[in-house]
């Protein structure tokens, strides 16, 4: 036979549940998704529209590629943190602040990372006629 203190503390315990209330799941997006990237042709684009495309079948809601170039950090940093609004950019978001004064958002205080997307190799090359086998010889 349960003691009274253990009625009361599963008592408690059901109310508190049931006092947390229910609020059912809201419906997104209910309007157009922007995804912001880079100038049209470059790989950030072709990512973009690639998500964007995957994005529209699964959400049933039209996903915008918006391209703005070196802007695309701050149109995003600017817009209503509300989901509506993803970026697709790379390197130059995060090195951007070490690049120019006064860039009016910080990489790690304004974005959100969701995912990673992709990733790209990046290759070292010369001229044949300088004669290095390695980057430590080049340098």
């Amino acid at each position: 036979m349960p003691t009274p203190r253990f009625a009361i503390w599963t008592f408690s315990l059901a109310m508190m549940a049931l006092a947390t209330g229910v609020t059912p799941a809201q419906n997104y997006p209910t309007r157009p998704v922007r995804i912001v990237t880079s100038e049209p042709g470059s790989t950030n684009d072709l990512v973009a529209r690639l998500i964007a495309q995957g994005l529209t079948v699964s959400l049933g809601r039209q996903v915008i590629v918006d391209n703005r170039a070196i802007r695309a950090g701050e149109v995003v940093a600017g817009a209503q943190p509300d989901g509506y609004t993803l970026l697709s950019y790379g390197t130059p978001l995060w090195i951007m602040p070490f690049l120019r004064d006064n860039v009016p958002w910080d990489p790690v205080r304004d974005f959100s990372p969701v995912t990673w997307a992709t990733s790209s190799p990046n290759i070292l090359v010369v001229h044949p006629s300088v004669r290095v086998n390695s980057v430590s010889e080049l340098i």
